[in-house]
């Protein structure tokens, strides 16, 4: 048995079709249909039917994905603890961040981490998405959160507030209780927060943004007014911060998978990205 054909099916199964399968393993989804369609004749068992929501496991199938996923468990350990134990400062380190901090802080902070570091290559990926740490999607994800999941280790290296931004031409509306500005909300925010509602009783949630880089431009544009972090307000010419929301306020986690958090390129760069956000002290970001 090949241990890629098993692959090829976790992953077609994981991801429910052959093209998505095909992407996550950089390989043609005929690849992927070819060589478990080889491997189920080989066999001469069905594995996967298609449905309308997508491949879906045969009772034989399901039976082989239980043993598949345990083999697949272990390679992922076994790598993880060999690159847990190499402490040279070469090669790969993939770094995942939600999207502001992968366009407002990690372009600054990669680029004076190489220049202590030049052997080391940065995969950088933004994704509003959280990378398995298990399977080695990512080696290090940064994350902003007040609860980091249990699964991951790591350390909070700054703490995040959060403010009502509006465009400056924008800004004069919030004081008149005879206009009504429009709030911009999130994608799964459906009325209006209380906090709002407190704060700026004339306002209503008019607008709602599912990418944070829309939003961005939404403000900016006169739409209406956002909460953003204050590092993203600080960063944005003709921004005016209205109010601080201290209920958004979280903090800024480095974390890794424990198999990999004593491995030498993971500990040189969560060192130097602790050191370098206490430096841009976040927190008390000014516009």
């Amino acid at each position: 048995m090949d241990w890629n054909d098993a692959r090829y099916f976790v992953f077609a199964v994981r991801e429910r079709s052959f093209l998505k399968a095909g992407a996550e393993l950089g390989v043609s989804h005929t690849t992927v249909a070819r060589r478990i369609q080889a491997f189920e004749r080989e066999w001469g068992v069905r594995l996967l039917e298609r449905l309308p929501e997508g491949l879906v496991p045969t009772v034989a199938g399901e039976r082989f994905l239980e043993r598949a996923l345990r083999v697949e468990r272990e390679f992922l350990a076994m790598e993880r603890e060999i690159v847990g134990l190499d402490a040279g400062l070469a090669g790969q380190l993939r770094i995942t961040a939600p999207y502001l901090i992968s366009r407002y802080l990690l372009p600054a902070l990669c680029r004076e981490f190489r220049r202590l570091h030049p052997e080391i290559e940065l995969q950088c990926i933004a994704a509003f998405e959280r990378f398995n740490l298990s399977r080695r999607e990512a080696d290090i994800a940064i994350r902003a959160t007040s609860a980091p999941p249990e699964t991951a280790v790591g350390r909070m290296v700054a703490h995040l507030s959060w403010s009502l931004y509006v465009a400056e031409s924008e800004a004069e509306a919030w004081s008149d209780a005879d206009a009504s500005p429009c709030y911009i909300g999130l994608d799964d925010e459906r009325p209006e927060p209380e906090w709002l509602v407190e704060t700026f009783p004339q306002a209503r949630l008019g607008a709602r943004a599912n990418d944070p880089m829309l939003l961005i431009d939404m403000v900016e544009g006169g739409m209406g007014g956002a909460v953003l972090p204050d590092f993203v307000g600080a960063s944005v010419a003709g921004l005016v911060r209205l109010c601080r929301v201290p209920s958004w306020d979280c903090g800024l986690w480095l974390l890794t998978h424990r198999d990999l958090a004593q491995g030498g390129r993971v500990r040189a760069f969560n060192q130097f990205a602790a050191d370098w956000f206490k430096r841009k002290n976040l927190e008390n970001a000014e516009p």
